[in-house]
């Protein structure tokens, strides 16, 4: 890439220990199709322990990455450190355990041109499933948006609400950013022990406050590396749960008292889940289980901020 050109897209990857799959998430992107333009890509080490700077170091070279440290842990200091650093007019973030589809950036600038009022573009996230079949439930999951960072199956290209926003897979028109940054102060609520994320949702949340509008990219496709020991339902589930508990931390709600109505309306959820799986309609069994883990979530945090001294 010539020094003296202008970066008009910056593709950010950060990784924390992600040597499981940085290496073919890397090798995929060296054969994503570049838009007109000049590009700079950023890898990110978040504070590894494992091989994530080795494979990064070997891959830089190939793409004209450049390397970047963050000692401080959390997603949100990695993300931050790119913005820093970026010079592209677009930012791109991909997750260290996604594989573009060759024509996903060419999609995001197409885009980004035809809709020049847009800050944030979404873009599709389909599953990659390794090492073994995934059972119909999980599927159905996924293709609903309701699982492993998924995107809706066959949803238009349409503006979008924050909420609907993957942090695995956006882009952002970095003049509109101003100071919008990821939120690194909530990273552990109040001293709860509740951990925070949910980063990309409060990033968009923080677009879409300052009056900036959203849009959904279908075309702008990656697949989501999902491993086999995240195929279960107690993988889901834990997932969920752990969403739960992040949006009692962010939504400022955790004053409010856990009642026995809430206890009862989780409880409810939750046998409603085990009998239509036992009544073999696992479609609904899934749907209920994931509100019923986020709802857990959302009580105990609950609970917990409560009584903390």
């Amino acid at each position: 890439m010539s020094t003296d050109s202008p970066t008009e897209i910056s593709v950010v990857i950060p990784s924390y220990n992600g040597a499981d799959t940085l290496d073919r998430c890397l090798s995929t992107v060296a054969s994503v199709q570049k838009p007109e333009g000049a590009i700079e890509f950023l890898l990110v080490d978040n504070a590894s322990t494992d091989e994530t700077v080795t494979i990064m170091k070997r891959h830089a070279e190939g793409l004209g990455a450049t390397v970047l440290h963050q000692p401080l842990s959390g997603k949100s200091h990695a993300l931050n450190l790119a913005l820093s650093h970026a010079r592209g007019e677009f930012v791109v973030f991909w997750d260290d355990d996604v594989l573009p589809e060759p024509g996903c950036l060419r999609a995001y600038v197409q885009a980004a041109r035809s809709h020049p009022d847009i800050t944030l573009f979404g873009g599709q996230i389909r599953p990659e499933w390794v090492g073994k079949k995934p059972q119909r439930w999980l599927v159905f999951l996924t293709d609903i948006g309701k699982s492993w960072g998924c995107t809706r199956l066959n949803r238009p290209q349409e503006e979008m609400v924050f909420s609907d926003v993957k942090g695995g897979n956006m882009m952002v028109r970095r003049a509109d950013l101003g100071t919008i940054r990821f939120d690194t102060e909530e990273l552990n609520y109040a001293g709860t022990g509740i951990a925070g994320g949910g980063e990309d949702t409060g990033f968009a949340g923080s677009v879409s406050a300052k009056g900036g509008r959203l849009l959904y990219v279908p075309d702008a496709c990656v697949k989501h590396m999902i491993q086999p020991d995240e195929m279960t339902r107690r993988a889901v589930f834990r997932r969920y749960y752990r969403i739960g508990r992040s949006n009692i931390a962010r939504s400022g709600e955790g004053a409010d008292p856990v009642t026995l109505r809430d206890w009862f309306v989780t409880a409810q959820i939750l046998l409603a889940a085990v009998y239509f799986s036992v009544t073999l309609r696992p479609k609904v069994a899934a749907r209920r289980m994931v509100s019923g883990a986020m709802k857990m979530g959302e009580v105990r945090a609950r609970r917990e901020m409560t009584t903390k001294p």
